[in-house]
């Protein structure tokens, strides 16, 4: 059976919320998802990639839209590993148009993205939030917020 969740993250890959903003984006992400499954979870400093689970989808270059091989993107994303510290947000040329970005800056679809910490919450099956909840959340945030919907086998 598969596992729905929706992993709310900041735009800002470094950006640090109160526990209390935390805290209140839980509380709302599960009124508005309808579950008691939720969790924060916090690496700390250490910045991590979260992605879509088992269905990666594409990434487009950021400039000329092209569609990125991945793998291409996974080179990079090796390359920006630290075992210790995470992922390093180091910039680099896209292969299509010679444009300079880093990996946060890419157009990742379905979206997925980086952060030292998210909130989620698990769903009996697959709905997207609507722009009016994820407005009330980027509210609550207090900051531009990313919503990563994830599934798992």
């Amino acid at each position: 059976m598969k596992a729905h969740f929706i992993a709310v993250i900041p735009q800002d890959p470094r950006a640090r919320f109160a526990p209390d903003r935390l805290s209140a984006m839980q509380t709302l992400l599960a009124k508005l998802c309808r579950t008691d499954e939720t969790r924060i979870k916090d690496f700390g400093e250490r910045l991590q990639f979260i992605d879509c689970g088992d269905n990666p989808g594409a990434i487009f270059c950021p400039t000329c839209a092209a569609e990125l091989d991945l793998t291409w993107w996974g080179q990079r994303m090796d390359h920006a590993w630290d075992t210790d510290q995470g992922f390093h947000m180091c910039g680099f040329e896209t292969p299509c148009c010679g444009a300079t970005t880093r990996l946060d800056g890419l157009d990742y679809r379905p979206a997925q993205g980086f952060a030292t910490w998210f909130v989620s919450a698990r769903q009996t099956k697959p709905v997207k939030l609507t722009q009016s909840d994820q407005d009330r959340l980027t509210t609550t945030a207090g900051q531009p917020l990313r919503f990563v919907y994830q599934t798992y086998a």
